[in-house]
């Protein structure tokens, strides 16, 4: 009986301790070689326009929606709305202390209902709205520090930079920018130094999110109710939440330890950026057959690009580069990472050709259609 009663209690504690499902990364850091036909149907390529008045840096991010794509330049702190053929529109608001005017976006959010674009300045403690063409219509005032923006039914839900001073966590608010519901950080544990940020991302109508206090992904309710749907286990290679990820007088993550970056998810399939000392990689798993690797060649992340014989096809970490569409993997070739290369015949060569690209182009949106 007494047997009984302590296995009981051991499940019970370890039902708490790795959520409802546990996802091995641990068991996937070495890569495996895998086409990109496997989980794509097609591949496009979008060479953005190189003009003087959009030139860019290679600190991006990226949102691709139905419409048009965003760009926002994090060194050079612009905006930039291109359409699907990569030829620049306009740029969204501008720099300064002026009325509509922005100090320090750290974060883009776009709704293609509303023709809105949301710029997130977590210094200022507030969100600046333009419209699709760049015109400033509001300002909405938020406490602390806004990182990353999700639709939530008809709302809109916010996460905000992790910091011990700071208790709250998550934020709803309507589309005027009224708060309607807000939810503090779960425990008081000290916050170390982050690599990456907290990050929503949707899938099959749910909104899923992640901090880096833990290994668990939550999918959110229109309350701000979270429920634990994955949890990591990266074994030995965690990073504790009250430590630093960042080793800043090496310049490097600390050494032996995993940090998992943006996730995305498209019917059963997962897919799981994530960075080491040894450099930044991606997990696919499947939750259907609970299968996980990391495809890569020679050292390389990314799949092998039987489709259009270009470069690996890899899931972006660091910066967000995403797609309102979750069949869509979205991710930049910059042109300065493949000048060394050369490539087969095939419809990436066609690209380089026909636009005559080089090291100073802009770079390459190439946007994966998944199965």
């Amino acid at each position: 009986m007494k047997k009984l009663f302590l296995l009981s209690l051991f499940v019970g504690f370890s039902l708490s301790i790795f959520g409802q499902e546990t996802i091995p990364l641990k068991d996937a850091l070495s890569l495996t070689e895998c086409r990109v036909s496997e989980y794509a149907s097609s591949i496009e390529y979008i060479p953005l326009e190189n003009s003087e008045e959009c030139l860019l840096s290679t600190e991006l991010e990226v949102v691709a929606t139905f419409q048009c794509i965003f760009i926002r330049d994090a060194k050079e702190n612009m905006i930039y709305r291109f359409d699907k053929n990569g030829t620049f529109l306009n740029c969204i608001g501008k720099r300064g202390q002026g009325p509509g005017e922005y100090n320090h976006v750290f974060g883009i959010y776009a709704d293609d209902a509303s023709r809105e674009c949301f710029l997130l300045e977590p210094y200022s403690n507030r969100i600046n709205v333009y419209d699709y063409n760049g015109i400033f219509k509001r300002i909405i005032h938020v406490k602390n520090a806004p990182n990353r923006m999700a639709k939530l039914g008809n709302d809109y839900i916010l996460n905000h930079i992790l910091m011990n001073y700071n208790k709250y966590e998550l934020t709803l608010i309507d589309s005027k920018g009224k708060i309607i519901k807000q939810s503090n950080r779960e425990g008081n544990q000290k916050v170390g130094l982050s690599f990456f940020s907290p990050f929503f991302y949707t899938s099959g109508g749910n909104v899923f999110y992640k901090n880096y206090l833990s290994e668990y992904i939550y999918v959110l309710n229109e309350n701000l109710k979270r429920k634990k749907m994955y949890w990591i286990d990266l074994g030995r290679k965690a990073i504790n939440s009250e430590e630093d990820q960042y080793n800043l007088k090496m310049g490097s993550l600390n050494k032996g330890k995993v940090v998992v970056s943006t996730l995305s998810s498209y019917k059963n399939n997962l897919f799981l950026p994530y960075a080491h000392d040894k450099g930044r990689f991606f997990a696919v798993y499947n939750t259907t057959n609970k299968k996980i690797f990391s495809p890569g060649v020679n050292g390389k992340s990314g799949f092998i690009d039987d489709l259009t014989n270009g470069p690996l096809v890899n899931v972006p970490y660091g910066y967000l580069v995403t797609s309102t569409q979750e069949s869509q993997l979205v991710s930049v070739i910059h042109m300065t990472d493949i000048a060394d290369e050369s490539f087969p015949d095939g419809k990436f060569k066609q690209v380089l050709d026909e636009y005559q690209l080089n090291e100073d182009s802009n770079p390459i949106i190439r946007i994966v259609n998944l199965k």
